[in-house]
């Protein structure tokens, strides 16, 4: 369609810059990449594909005439994807409810993915529990930031988050294993709309070890239910 206008989107802004593009007859994501290696093109390409024709709960990324997920100009590359029209995830039960049914929905489609074209990401920290512990059992130097009535709220069930992590691990034999999972589930990662919670940043899908994208998707999405 013809083109309305364009505006950059809120973002970090690192390694990549994105665009709203708005036409006459739908509005469309524009991602100029840089700073890349081949093996990110490879790697994103593939992924693109492979979620290409299955309801991942993440935005449909547009192909260029040769198939391609993205076109390289110069030292630069654009992707085009569908553009989401939602807000990020600012917590509730309403939100945790799209949330958790948008990420369950994507990991179901990347757990296919073949380990051959992704990238190994290091299994940190071993000791990640032992970490979370000591973090939690130190609340009390963080109770004027965090408020007293949260920090009560988390040290009162601190015994019960660390348990069912680690139950869900081990139950699973999970706790050593490497699966294709996004490692990178903070609230502007996870669009809410009146309907559903979509998941965005295909390129944040590595080999991980689901402590660490779990511990991550927690502390980002909690943190943030907390504070609103």
């Amino acid at each position: 369609g013809k083109l309305k206008s364009i505006q950059q989107i809120n973002t970090l802004n690192i390694n990549s810059k994105n665009y709203l593009c708005k036409t006459n007859s739908n509005n469309l994501v524009i991602k100029i990449i840089s700073n890349k290696d081949e093996s990110y093109f490879n790697r994103i390409d593939y992924i693109s594909k492979s979620f290409k024709n299955k309801k991942s709960s993440s935005p449909k990324i547009l192909f260029n005439n040769n198939s391609q997920s993205f076109t390289k100009i110069g030292n630069k590359a654009i992707q085009i994807s569908e553009y989401i029209n939602g807000r990020y995830f600012s917590g509730g039960q309403e939100d945790i409810k799209k949330a958790a049914s948008a990420i369950y929905n994507f990991h179901k489609n990347s757990k296919t993915l073949s380990f051959s074209n992704l990238s190994n990401l290091p299994l940190f920290p071993e000791n990640g529990l032992e970490i979370l512990d000591t973090i939690i059992k130190d609340l009390n130097k963080y109770k004027e930031s965090l408020g007293i009535e949260n920090s009560n709220l988390i040290y009162e069930n601190k015994k019960f988050l660390i348990c069912n992590i680690k139950n869900f691990l081990k139950g699973n034999n999970l706790t050593h294993k490497a699966y294709p999972l996004h490692v990178d589930l903070h609230p502007h990662n996870v669009l809410i709309t009146n309907d559903e919670g979509f998941v965005v940043d295909l390129d944040s899908v590595h080999l991980i070890n689901p402590l660490t994208a779990i511990g991550f998707c927690f502390f980002k999405l909690i943190r943030q239910d907390i504070a609103n």
